[in-house]
This record gives C-alpha cells, structure tokens and sequence, in this order.
C-alpha cells in the first residue's frame, strides 16, 4: 500500500513536509497531520525517505548511499556513560575525525563535542568528568577551549534545535 505513495514521491527529485501530506491524501490516506507526521517520522527512521535539508527529502535511488560512520572507541564509551547515567536524554555525538571522509588535509588529533539540551548540559558534564579527568570541557570559549586542549578532548555544547525561542 504505501508503495504506492513511495513511487508517486519518488517521481520528485526533492519533496517537501506539505507535498508529503499531499501526496498521501491524494491517493486516499485519511488522516490527520498528527498521523502523517509520525509517518514521515517512521520512513525517516527506517530510510523510505532520506532528508536532504530542513523541510526537505527525497527517496533514495539506486547509487544513493546512506552515510556510516564507525566510532572510535573513546566515543564509544562516552556514549554508553551518559546513557547510563541518564538514559532518557537526547544527546548528539560528533568526532572531529569524521571530517578526514571529506577533507583533503586530514586531522591528527581528534575531539568529541556531545551536544545536549541546555537544560541538562551539567548533569552530563558532571557524568564525564569523573571517568575523563581534565579532558572534559562545558561550553567553553575559544580561549578556555586553546588553553585546555588536549587530544581526545570532550566538549559539551547546547544542542541546536529548530524551535523558536519564547
């Protein structure tokens, strides 16, 4: 059944949050937008649709790729201490040596930024920094991050969300 939807998707190059829930109610989806959004939540989730930018997807074709990356293993554990501390946050992990897959001068050193909601960012510095002593850094500034820096280094930073402020 929702092949169907697929492949009338499938024939725009890109598509927008809009054009998704018209092209399921054109082709008799009745629901609200609470449903097709979870929906397109799902097919995100299990790679039906791919996004491309904010408020953007498409469907993946034949020689599309989905990008992998294999985490070392310092990220690794950082990632499994703050789900165990605190196992109901959303955090992002991003190490600096993923750029070395798209850049021509490669990196030699690598740091891990972790970003959390602003809400909870002490709690997980306060989770790291018993386990990563003297290499954990909260939202620091340009200064504090040159003057502290060392290799493996943990920087937490807000996470960066779409919602508007106030």
């Amino acid at each position: 059944m929702f092949s169907d939807y697929i492949q009338t998707l499938a024939k725009h190059n890109t598509f927008s949050n809009k054009d998704f829930y018209q092209v399921f109610r054109d082709n008799g989806f009745e629901a609200g937008d609470e449903s097709l959004r979870k929906k397109l939540h799902e097919m995100l989730t299990v790679g039906t649709i791919a996004r491309v930018a904010r408020n953007t997807y498409c469907v993946p074709g034949q020689g599309v790729r989905r990008y992998e990356y294999a985490y070392s293993d310092i990220s690794n554990d950082v990632a499994r201490t703050i789900m165990e501390k605190h196992p109901c946050i959303d955090f992002i992990l991003f190490e600096l040596i993923q750029l070395n897959e798209f850049v021509n001068h490669q990196l030699a050193h690598n740091i891990i930024f972790v970003s959390v909601e602003s809400e909870i960012m002490d709690f997980v510095f306060d989770a790291l920094k018993g386990a990563y002593a003297g290499r954990v850094l909260l939202n620091p500034s340009v200064e504090v991050f040159h003057r502290y820096w060392v290799d493996n280094m943990i920087v937490i930073t807000k996470m960066i969300t779409e919602t508007p402020k106030g």
